[in-house]
């Protein structure tokens, strides 16, 4: 009897390994957990684990393009950067996790506030959609990140209803934040290097992402022949339309690490119905 349960585990484990055989930073039970495919193993056995049926999505290779909005600072433009599929499963996840968008104060403490008035949800950073969008991010960032050192927070849904917002704000933060010691005792900070906001529900009017620090030169708009998805905003800087499936990304710090002002931005109140965008903020840490 004993065989044949080391047998049938040994078969059970050959068949995970088929299935989960390509390395990934993403997807874990514990952060020293080398292998996505005993990642993806410990994951089927956690009593949280998603749906079955989640476990057999395929993340395709990106089809997304870009358009460089601003050079300093970095802000690019990417169309299609979230597929409808992926749009949809992160939706269905996220939506009964939604509650009231925090702040975290100067004094450290985590608070409700009138600055931000927005519903968000936290995702797990094991969900395989989210997984494959978070490779996709880690991939357009490129050298920026030094991986598995670096990481992602795990990404927050942000949803804005009728007149709620969130206003000027900044990502980054004046101060690195402290991570936990590891296994070894051994802590570090950390900070935001840079933002994708993608959109997954663009079903309202207005609600766009404004930066008011940021200027687009006149006549770059004047000679598209389309109509671009951002404008110059009335009060000055660069306002972006919520478009579903696209994103922005933007470089929060300078090379010092210490945050650019420039890229203060604020996600404006719809005038109607709702936009649902996913925030994903890589973390790089200092020894």
């Amino acid at each position: 009897m004993t065989g044949r349960r080391i047998l049938a585990t040994l078969a059970a484990v050959v068949a995970v390994v088929l299935t989960f055989g390509t390395l990934s930073p993403f997807s874990f039970c514990d952060e020293n957990t080398a292998s996505t495919w005993f990642r993806g193993w410990c994951s089927m056995l956690s009593p949280n684990q998603p749906p079955a049926d989640r476990h057999i999505f395929t993340c395709k290779s990106h089809t997304y393009s870009t358009e460089i909005l601003s050079v300093d600072p970095l802000v690019i433009y990417i169309h299609d950067f979230i597929s409808s599929h992926e749009v949809s499963s992160l939706l269905e996840t996220g939506e009964p996790l939604f509650g009231p968008s925090l702040l975290t104060g100067k004094d450290g403490q985590v608070r409700q506030s009138q600055r931000r008035t927005s519903q968000t949800a936290q995702m797990q950073i094991d969900d395989p959609v989210v997984r494959c969008v978070l490779e996709r991010a880690s991939g357009f960032m490129g050298s920026m990140l030094s991986l598995p050192y670096d990481d992602f927070q795990p990404p927050q849904l942000v949803r804005y209803s009728e007149k709620q917002q969130f206003k000027v704000h900044a990502d980054w933060f004046d101060e690195p934040q402290s991570r936990r010691a590891d296994s070894s005792g051994i802590g570090s900070s950390w900070n935001r290097p840079a933002t994708f906001l993608a959109i997954l529900e663009d079903n309202c009017t207005a609600g766009e992402t404004w930066f008011p620090h940021i200027h687009i030169p006149k006549k770059a708009v004047a000679k598209r022949t389309e109509s671009p998805p951002w404008r110059l905003h009335e009060q000055d800087g660069l306002a972006v339309k919520p478009i579903r499936g696209n994103a922005l990304f933007w470089v929060n710090l300078f090379a010092n690490g210490t945050g650019d002002d420039r890229t203060r931005h604020a996600g404006l109140p719809p005038t109607s119905g709702v936009k649902t965008a996913l925030n994903i903020w890589p973390r790089v840490y200092y020894s």
